[in-house]
């Protein structure tokens, strides 16, 4: 029973060395290289004369199968067995098989059949040597077919420098031409001599109503700005917060009249007030006993028993106050610190200047593109209150304070269209006009009333106008004139003092020849003005 030979796939970049062992390792007498197109290895006749020689050394017979007629075609030549599939019997290539491309398959079958006594032709002597001596004969045939490439390079058509140059230099041509005329730009700016128009007109407005242009009105605006904020201060009155002294004193009244007593003191202490409970009514003749507290706590109320007092108001004659042995008793002293009125006015001024500062800043962001009527601004405190009170007990207390500011103004802008309308009744028909004065305009308020938002006044400005220029038609002149045929053009238009002219390339001195490539400018002379 014959026995399969070993199958052996290579790789797309196999090398020869890697093919040789791969031979050597094998038990098989027989072996198959299943080479893939293209191979490196199958692509250079001394590779596969390598393979060959190392082969017969082994005593292996070694075949080719390959799809690659390239690499079938060169194996043929040096005597290897090659077939197109595996199903081919591997043959060695005589004249007549080599004029034909592959030959089909002779049978369905999957075994390779040897020719064992193949008639080959010799090949020329190759040393076949191991490891590095191996590796060096084929780089020196590798150098060898490199040269023979570079040689087959050499005989490639040469470039047509000739043509491209001229090619080049027309198509270069093209773009400097296509540059000229659509690269370049260039700007005239025309100062004008300018006519000064004064202009005067009376305005008024009212609050909410309509820009109206033909009967001078324009819509006024209140400006409200108000903050309420809330800061803590400390507070530094002082009070006694102990309790009050209370007695009796005994009232004889011989004066021949009836007499009323509210208050007493002690004869000599004034300083200390004593207050009846409820104001005592004494006839004449009669002797009462009065009930009384101190007017303030402390224990310097306390004491004087078996006294002589008298009427806060003073002494009258007749009367004889005295109190009796127990005297004042039950005043105590405790200092405690209370919000004093000069507290609340210093923490009032202090916050409302804090508030009123970012209410002025919100307010003129507000009214920042408004004209303000100055005589209708006012600001003030709308309300303030300190907890605890003034005389309440407390070591710091919270102030609250809300600031409003509110004035009367109107637009600028409204102003402004005012004024451009009014010029161009007056003067657009017959005019260019340059500057209509509306940026420059003085603006009167003759009356202001917040309360309704009503207000009148009078403008007053100067317009600029020239002669009229035909922008476009200027345009279609310039088309393609020298700067000096330009400047010349210019200088003659009527109301024309100067001229500036500005080229892009600053080297072409001309104006283009596209018309949407000239930029004019009409600008006041300012010499004029004056």
């Amino acid at each position: 029973m014959a026995v399969s030979p070993k199958t052996i796939y290579l790789e797309i970049d196999e090398e020869v060395t890697s093919v040789i062992d791969k031979i050597r390792k094998t038990e098989f007498t027989d072996v198959v290289l299943v080479v893939p197109k293209d191979a490196s290895i199958s692509q250079s006749v001394v590779n596969l004369k390598l393979i060959k020689r190392k082969a017969e050394e082994l005593n292996k017979n070694v075949s080719l199968v390959t799809q690659d007629k390239v690499a079938r075609n060169l194996a043929g030549k040096i005597g290897l067995a090659t077939a197109a599939t595996a199903a081919e019997m591997p043959q060695v290539a005589t004249a007549a098989s080599a004029a034909v491309d592959t030959a089909g398959p002779l049978e369905e079958t999957s075994e390779v059949i040897f020719d064992k006594d193949p008639v080959v032709h010799e090949p020329e002597e190759l040393t076949v040597v191991e490891g590095e001596d191996v590796q060096e004969e084929v780089e020196m045939h590798e150098d060898v077919d490199e040269k023979v490439a570079e040689k087959t390079k050499s005989l490639a058509p040469k470039f047509p420098w000739k043509w491209a140059g001229l090619v080049g230099a027309i198509v270069v041509g093209a773009l400097l031409v296509t540059g000229y005329v659509y690269l370049p730009r260039a700007k005239a700016t025309i100062y004008v001599a300018a006519e000064k128009k004064p202009v005067t007109l009376n305005f008024s407005g009212e609050k909410d109503a309509k820009l109206d242009t033909e009967k001078v009105i324009i819509p006024t605006q209140i400006i409200e700005v108000t903050k309420e904020q809330s800061k803590k201060y400390p507070a530094t009155g002082k009070k006694d917060a102990g309790t009050k002294a209370s007695g009796v004193v005994r009232v004889s009244n011989l004066s021949g009249s009836t007499i009323t007593i509210a208050t007493f003191v002690p004869k000599g202490r004034t300083d200390l007030v004593y207050v009846a409970n409820s104001p005592a009514t004494i006839e004449d003749g009669k002797i009462v006993d009065v009930p009384v507290t101190a007017q303030n706590a402390g224990e310097a109320y306390n004491g004087f028993s078996n006294t002589d007092f008298a009427p806060a108001k003073g002494e009258i004659a007749g009367m004889s106050l005295r109190s009796n042995a127990s005297g004042m008793s039950g005043g105590t002293t405790k200092q405690v610190s209370v919000v004093s009125q000069g507290d609340v006015n210093a923490a009032k001024d202090a916050l409302a200047k804090e508030v009123g500062d970012t209410v002025t800043a919100e307010f003129n962001s507000k009214s920042s593109e408004l004209k303000v009527i100055d005589e209708t601004k006012k600001s003030e405190i709308v309300s303030s209150s300190a907890s605890p009170d003034v005389n309440g007990e407390a070591t710091e207390f919270n102030m609250t304070v809300k600031v409003t500011t509110k004035a009367l103004g109107f637009s600028m802008n409204d102003v402004a269209s005012i004024i451009t309308a009014e010029v161009n009744r007056q003067l657009g028909f017959t005019k260019s006009i340059i500057d209509d004065g509306s940026k420059s305009a003085e603006i009167g308020v003759d009356s202001s009333d917040i309360a309704t938002g009503k207000i009148s006044g009078t403008i007053k400005t100067n317009a600029f106008v020239s002669s009229k220029l035909d922008e476009n038609a200027i345009k279609v002149e310039l088309v393609g004139l020298n700067d000096a045929k330009a400047t010349n053009y210019l200088a003659g238009l009527d109301g024309v003092s100067s001229t500036k002219l500005e080229y892009w390339p600053t080297f072409i001195k001309s104006f283009p020849r596209l018309k949407n490539h000239i930029f004019l400018t009409v600008t006041v002379d300012d010499s004029s003005r004056n």
